[in-house]
C-alpha cells in the first residue's frame, strides 16, 4: 500500500492549501491572473491542481488529476469558519472532522458547515482519476454586507450562514446528484483560454456550481427529501440523453427514441432528467435551442427565418412567441 502524504495547512484559503501543497511535494506553484497551479510531477502523480482566488470571502481549489499517493489535507483552526461546498466529477473525497466522517463519490455534490473548530480533514485517493471542485464560502467577509435573510435557503442552512449554531451541530447536505453543477468543472478545465478571460471564466462557473447547489438542495428540501437517483451508472446514461439532445437540436429524437437509444425505459429517463437537470426533457430542449437561436441572432448572417430552422422551429410566429417569453423581445429586435 502507498505511503499517505500527510500535510498540514494552518491558514484558511483556497490559496494557502495549494500553496502549502506544493511547498511539501517540492513542485514549483505557476501564476495565473487570478489562478495560482501547480502540474503534478511523474513521482507523484500527474495533472494540475490549482486555486481560484474568486472574490472577497470566495475561494476555490480544483483538482484535475491522478495521484501516485493518497494525500490528507489536515487543515487547522483557520479552516472550520468556512461553508464547503464540494463537486465530484470523477474519484471520491473523504471528509473528517470532530463532528463526524463523510464521504462524496462521482458525480455528487456537497454541503458541508459548522462543523467544530477541531482538525478537519480531506483525504484524496491515489490511483484514480479526480477532477474535483472544493469552493470555501468564509462565511464573515463573504456575507458582511449581505443582510442574511436575502439568503432564500431553508432555516437549517441560514442559521449557519449567519452563525446561529449550537456547538456541535453540524450542517450536511450530501443528496445533490445535479449534472449542471458537474458540468461547471468540465467547463473550467476545458476552457483554453489563459490570463484574465480564463479568471473571469472561471469565476462565473465557480458562483454557477454554488447557485445550482443551493439551489437544488433548496428544491429538495422543499420536496421533503423525494427519492433520488444515486446509481452512477444511471446518472451517466441520463448524461449520454441530454448529449443526444444537445447535438440534435433541430431533429431531435422522441422520447420513446430517446430511451431506447440510451437502453433505460421511458420512466425512468423522464424521472431521472427532471431530478438532474431539474426540468422535463421538453422544457430544457426548448431552452437549449432558444439558447442556441440567440447565439445565432448575436452573430449576425442569419435571416430569422433561417436561425428558427436551425435550432428546430418549423413554425416562425411560434419560435417568435418562445423567444419572446425567454428574452423580452422578439427576434427581430434581439441584440439590437
Amino acid at each position: 500500500m502507498n505511503a499517505t502524504h500527510s500535510i498540514d495547512i494552518s491558514k484558511g484559503t483556497a490559496m494557502d492549501m495549494v500553496a502549502e501543497l506544493g511547498r511539501k511535494l517540492q513542485l514549483p506553484l505557476e501564476e495565473d491572473c487570478q489562478k495560482s497551479f501547480m502540474q503534478l510531477k511523474e513521482d507523484f502523480g500527474s495533472g494540475i491542481i490549482a486555486a481560484y482566488e474568486t472574490n472577497r470571502g470566495l475561494d476555490t481549489v480544483l483538482l484535475k488529476c491522478r495521484l501516485q499517493q493518497p494525500v490528507e489535507l489536515k487543515l487547522g483552526g483557520a479552516f472550520s469558519l468556512p461553508l464547503y461546498f464540494y463537486t465530484v466529477g470523477k474519484g471520491q473525497v473523504e471528509v473528517a472532522c470532530e463532528t463526524g466522517k463523510f464521504s462524496i463519490g462521482p458525480l455528487q455534490g456537497t454541503i458541508h458547515g459548522a462543523y467544530g473548530a477541531g482538525l478537519y480533514t480531506i483525504q484524496l485517493p491515489a490511483n484514480e482519476d479526480l477532477l474535483i471542485m472544493l469552493s470555501l464560502v468564509h462565511r464573515k467577509l463573504f456575507f458582511e454586507e449581505i443582510e442574511c435573510g436575502v439568503l432564500q435557503v431553508p432555516p437549517e442552512l441560514l442559521r449557519v450562514v449567519s452563525g446561529n449554531t449550537r456547538e456541535g451541530q453540524q450542517f450536511l447536505f450530501q443528496d445533490i446528484y445535479h449534472l449542471p453543477a458537474v458540468d461547471t468543472l468540465h467547463d473550467i478545465v476545458n476552457h483554453t483560454e489563459r490570463g484574465l478571460l480564463h479568471s473571469a471564466h472561471a469565476s462565473a462557473k465557480i458562483y454557477e456550481n454554488m447557485f445550482l447547489l443551493l439551489n437544488e438542495y433548496k428544491r429538495l428540501h422543499e420536496r421533503k427529501y423525494s427519492r433520488l437517483v444515486r446509481d452512477a451508472a444511471k446518472i451517466n446514461t441520463i448524461r449520454a440523453a441530454e448529449k443526444i439532445i444537445s447535438t440534435r437540436l433541430q431533429d431531435p429524437p422522441t422520447i420513446p427514441m430517446l430511451a431506447k437509444m440510451v437502453g433505460i425505459n421511458q420512466q425512468t429517463l423522464k424521472m431521472g432528467f427532471r431530478q438532474l437537470y431539474g426540468k422535463t426533457i421538453n422544457t430544457y430542449l426548448n431552452d437549449r435551442r432558444l439558447d442556441q437561436a440567440g447565439l445565432l441572432i448575436s452573430t449576425g448572417g442569419m435571416s430569422i427565418a433561417e436561425v428558427a430552422s436551425a435550432v428546430g422551429y418549423s413554425n416562425g410566429g411560434y419560435f417568435s412567441r418562445k423567444f419572446k417569453q425567454k428574452y423580452g423581445v422578439t427576434p427581430s429586435k434581439f441584440g439590437g
